[in-house]
């Protein structure tokens, strides 16, 4: 089933798209894509400082990663 609904593009996307044959078949599998992306858990969405944090604070780390890793975050 199909529905029509309308969004604002901004226009260099809508230049792009003049281009293709069947444009909602492409906007439908973009959107699509970006949400599945969106929804997965990634550890490239944390940011570097939090996940070394993070580590500093695990026992099962050992002391000389920990170092570099404290000395990183202290510069």
């Amino acid at each position: 089933m199909k529905v029509s609904r309308l969004y604002t593009l901004d226009v260099n996307t809508v230049e792009l798209l003049k281009r293709k044959k069947n444009k909602s078949k492409i906007v439908n599998r973009a959107i699509r894509m970006y949400l599945q992306d969106h929804e997965a858990f990634s550890l490239d969405d944390i940011p570097t400082k939090n996940l070394m944090v993070s580590l500093v604070n695990r026992d099962d780390v050992p002391d000389h990663i920990q170092l570099l890793i404290k000395s990183h975050l202290t510069k």
